[in-house]
């Protein structure tokens, strides 16, 4: 089953964080897609369920170093 996790994530450093997130994500087994918006400060993954959880994902995020303010 294919859902999708949206993420409010902020960027302690200030910095532009689109690219880095989305190729961070898309290399992860069961994500098929990632959406990005740095004014918003919006991160949508499109995953298969049965190959990766939400947890895992927000786990990679706060991985490189950004916070998961709001997630759902």
């Amino acid at each position: 089953m294919v859902d999708i996790l949206r993420l409010t994530v902020r960027d302690p450093a200030g910095g532009d964080w689109e690219h880095e997130l989305k190729e961070a994500l898309r290399q992860m087994d069961g994500v098929v897609g990632v959406t990005a918006s740095y004014k918003a400060n919006l991160l949508g993954i499109t995953f298969d369920t049965s190959k990766v959880t939400p947890a895992a994902l927000r786990a990679r995020v706060e991985a490189l170093g950004y916070d998961v303010v709001t997630c759902g």
